[in-house]
């Protein structure tokens, strides 16, 4: 039996739609904000005619200490802006220069987090700031949000189960 073989195509792009909408059968997103996507989704639904799934990773970061946490995720858009296609992405949804101020501050020893990028990202939320982007997502035509917690190493397993546990009944999981 032959399988068909998943194309690696970074997800970071417009043109994702055009480059694989006659084979593919849907989109895994990641690190992007829900206007982002829904411009990738509908990209790709002006070239392909059938179901499709479009699945986007939504990276939450947690921590017992809100400034790890907020560090970690300033970290992470630093990591991700040094990659090309993630850093046209970071320009094109209006974060980029948010990102470089945030590192800035960061080289410096202070912890600055920018609202613009609660659009992407989120640290410790409630559990509505949490359900309100994810929303967004859904309705910017993503079918299945995946939350990606993140941990300082720093947490125990016990804060670690606790903060799972408690997103998953809050936003009624099971």
């Amino acid at each position: 039996m032959l399988y068909k073989q998943p194309a690696a195509i970074p997800p970071t792009s417009k043109e994702c739609g055009l480059l694989c909408g006659s084979s593919g059968d849907g989109i895994l997103m990641n690190f992007c904000s829900a206007e982002h996507a829904g411009r990738v989704i509908s990209s790709f639904r002006s070239e392909h005619k059938g179901d499709a799934e479009f699945a986007c990773y939504i990276k939450i970061f947690y921590s017992h200490d809100v400034k790890i946490a907020q560090r970690n995720m300033i970290q992470e858009f630093a990591n991700y802006d040094s990659l090309p296609q993630y850093q046209k992405m970071f320009i094109v949804d209006g974060v980029h220069e948010d990102i470089l101020h945030a590192k800035e501050e960061l080289a410096a020893g202070r912890v600055y987090v920018p609202e613009s990028l609660a659009r992407i990202s989120l640290f410790n939320p409630s559990p509505s700031s949490l359900a309100d982007l994810i929303d967004h997502f859904t309705k910017s035509g993503v079918t299945l949000p995946v939350i990606y917690p993140y941990f300082d190493e720093s947490d125990d397993q016990e804060y670690k189960q606790k903060i799972l546990l408690s997103t998953l009944k809050q936003l009624d999981i099971n």
